[in-house]
């Protein structure tokens, strides 16, 4: 069996609940309502939004490896900040508006790269560690490592392992 973070089952209701998490913590942090200087409110909205994006694709695709998740998170990030290089009259109507805003952004920024990229890390540390604890656990429930057990919780390849003991071969 590979490392946790190559084989996963995501509950997807956790998920769930962490897009909705990140996303209120991003809307919280952008308010302005925390005492942070600028540069933590503009990176660290930027990181949350890579974060959400992470999380979401472990929603929708529950089985995808961390790795794989990671990397399409992030050429999904990179791909919205350098769609902001591109200008046009419907694009900059979406963009206008709050939802617009906060989906697509509006200036191209370099150093949100970096920032993507943190927040993307963030996700794979949190899963992979998550992963780890729940696999030294017996994986009950949550995250799972590996295949889904079979009837009576035992994977199909250990029956027939176990099948093969007790008759004799």
């Amino acid at each position: 069996m590979g490392h946790p973070s190559t084989q996963t089952h995501r509950n997807r209701f956790l998920g769930a609940a962490l897009v909705v998490i990140t996303v209120a913590a991003g809307l919280v942090l952008r308010a302005g309502l925390m005492p942070l200087p600028k540069f933590a409110v503009k990176y660290g909205g930027v990181a949350l939004w890579s974060l959400m994006v992470f999380f979401g694709l472990g929603i929708v695709c529950p089985r995808v490896s961390t790795v794989r998740i990671a990397l399409a998170a992030g050429c999904i990030s990179w791909g919205v900040e350098f769609l902001q290089l591109y200008q046009s009259p419907g694009l900059d109507a979406v963009r206008s508006t709050r939802f617009g805003h906060l989906v697509l952004g509006t200036t191209f920024n370099g150093p949100d790269l970096l920032a993507y990229l943190a927040g993307i890390g963030l996700g794979v540390a949190l899963e992979t560690e998550w992963l780890n604890r729940w696999a030294s656990l017996g994986a009950p429930g949550g995250y799972r490592r590996g295949k889904e057990p079979a009837a009576g919780g035992i994977p199909k390849a250990g029956r027939m392992r176990n099948r093969e003991n007790a008759n004799g071969g």
